[in-house]
């Protein structure tokens, strides 16, 4: 079965979001016996966006077991973007946010991992992976467009709201890209970086020793 929901949309300081959804299923009617082989029962839910807004709105799902039967329920929370989490995390233990040849070691794994896992750059998957792209490649290399940079694959296109937010905005006074210095930058982009991969890695982003 499936249903629509209309949901109530809130200014934000870059455009429109949309306020979170609380979604509860309950389940009529029971799985004869014979059935029951399995303690768990995998379940398919999708969330479609309007495609008009696919590009730039990317449906987060928190998955929790409800415990009816307990009086104070614990809840055991999955937290899924991407069915398809990149196999590079959690980061390398001594990844360095202000080192570039960390940067560039993960860059290039977002790019392998894009261009051969992914593959479709119509799924939710690619445009969380080329923001994350674009953060990586933009800390090991932060004179970017000027500078020295090496060529990129060209089905990663440079855009995205990571990258259009640092390179083109309204007023060029106001743009992140005017940063000279590259420890600022990296740190503004670690910042960022952090808070996209716990979208889809809920977890210690980087591995302890």
């Amino acid at each position: 079965m499936s249903a629509t929901v209309y949901i109530d949309a809130i200014p934000k300081d870059d455009g429109i979001g949309l306020k979170p959804l609380a979604l509860s299923v309950l389940f009529h009617g029971s799985v004869p016996h014979v059935f029951q082989t399995a303690t768990r029962i995998p379940l398919e839910i999708t969330i479609n966006v309007p495609s008009e807004f696919a590009g730039y709105v990317v449906p987060i799902l928190d998955a929790a077991p409800l415990m009816i039967s307990s009086p104070q329920p614990r809840l055991r929370t999955v937290r899924l973007l991407i069915p398809l989490i990149p196999s590079f995390f959690p980061l390398p233990s001594d990844f360095d946010p202000f080192t570039a040849r960390c940067w560039v070691t993960l860059l290039y794994k977002l790019e392998s991992w894009l261009v051969h896992i992914v593959v479709n750059t119509c799924t939710p998957e690619w445009t969380w992976g080329r923001d994350a792209f674009w953060m990586a490649f933009l800390a090991a290399y932060p004179d970017f467009p000027h500078g020295s940079w090496p060529l990129w694959n060209s089905r990663i296109s440079l855009e995205g709201a990571f990258i259009e937010s640092w390179t083109l905005t309204e007023d060029p006074e106001d743009s992140p890209a005017l940063i000279t210095d590259h420890d600022t930058i990296r740190a503004v982009i670690w910042t960022e970086f952090q808070r996209l991969a716990a979208e889809c890695f809920p977890y210690s982003l980087v591995a302890e020793l």
